[in-house]
């Protein structure tokens, strides 16, 4: 049976939860199968565990009331999308649906992006071609990086990126000339307690996404995401319209036929006779074997004492951060992890500035030297 979270307040039914609330009951039948789909609002978490108990205890009443028993049932059949890409959460909800639009002028976008509307439009066109042909679920650029990003940073199940990463990108020409730019993510999964985000990274984290010192809830979360993908879509495709529609040509490539840019549409593979094809391989293979030896002759290796000093002031570089971390965190240290070896004495925070300053001579005099 699968189970399937929801964030809306209005409930139909309780389960036997403090916080899970039944909203509704689906069915699916198939063949001697039948599916039930249970929907909860779980609040600010995210509840994945919360709705499978629920949904146990649930099951357990149905049948002990049941004027026909099952064979057999299974609480969890995979019918629930859970940390996974699939159709049917494009078309529903799991988590938090939320949206996010923009419009930027065209004298923006050119001025930050180098860019216009009209071009950042073509190439979402020319992608959202591509995704239908390859069987994209939903029609985005790069969701996952700014969820995987964000999750990690405020404690939320990473594994969930899976199914928070799919959505619609839409990149529009206003009729003013300006961008309009939106996306839609039906399933952003994010909760504001449970899981990490009580751990005093994440608890951080989330201080600074309040707002007049009142902590995000769930829904804020699930709306900072959805604006800080938005910001990457916009990004990323600016990059790629940029670089697809103006190719960067040096003068001596542009002067050779087989190598000049052609438009998309009229881009096609050119077949050359296989002894034409043996002929160009040797001379690639010796104009390759020249430039190799013209670079050995002009950039020998340098010395072994330049390679150990560089050595050297890299180590005591990267000591000096470790140390500086251990002052940065020597109060969460003590609370949290006491298992460290400051915390533990076996070495005070006397000592590591000592040694810092040794650190820090020694650096700074491998680099003057």
């Amino acid at each position: 049976m699968g189970a399937r979270e929801r964030g809306t307040p209005a409930h139909r039914g309780r389960a036997t939860s403090h916080h899970a609330k039944l909203l509704a009951v689906e069915t699916a039948i198939e063949g001697n199968h039948l599916y039930l789909d249970c929907a909860y609002a779980t609040g600010e978490a995210a509840g994945q565990n919360m709705v499978t108990f629920a949904t146990a205890a649930l099951c357990a009443e149905l049948i002990a009331g049941a004027p026909v028993l099952p064979r057999s049932y299974a609480v969890e059949s995979n019918a629930s999308g859970d940390k996974k890409a699939t159709a049917h959460a494009l078309t529903s909800t799991r988590g938090r649906r939320v949206c996010a639009e923009v419009t930027i002028p065209a004298a923006l976008l050119e001025a930050r992006l180098r860019v216009t509307p009209e071009m950042l439009a073509a190439y979402w066109r020319l992608g959202a071609v591509a995704a239908t042909m390859t069987g994209t679920i939903g029609m985005q650029g790069m969701y996952a990086n700014a969820l995987a990003a964000f999750y990690l940073a405020t404690g939320q199940d990473i594994a969930c990126v899976a199914e928070s990463a799919v959505g619609i990108t839409r990149l529009d020409v206003a009729p003013d000339g300006a961008l309009y730019a939106c996306v839609t993510m039906p399933n952003v999964v994010v909760a504001t307690v449970g899981g990490g985000t009580g751990l005093p990274t994440q608890r951080a984290a989330a201080r600074l996404l309040a707002r007049d010192g009142v902590p995000p809830t769930a829904d804020a979360l699930a709306e900072i995401v959805a604006a800080v993908t938005l910001a990457g879509e916009i990004s990323l495709t600016g990059r790629c319209a940029r670089t697809s529609s103006r190719p960067r040509i040096s003068a001596s490539r542009a002067a050779t036929p087989e190598l000049r840019h052609e438009p998309l549409a009229r881009v096609r593979a050119r077949a050359l006779p296989a002894r034409t094809e043996r002929r160009a391989d040797r001379g690639v293979q010796r104009l390759g074997d020249r430039v190799l030896r013209a670079g050995a002759r002009r950039r020998p290796l340098p010395a072994w004492y330049l390679v150990a000093a560089g050595f050297a002031s890299s180590f005591l570089m990267f000591a000096l951060l470790r140390i500086a971390d251990e002052f940065k965190d020597a109060g969460d240290d003590a609370r949290w992890r006491p298992y460290r070896p400051v915390p533990r004495g076996l070495v005070t925070l006397r000592q590591l500035a000592v040694a810092g300053a040794i650190c820090m001579g020694c650096s700074s005099r491998s680099r003057w030297r």
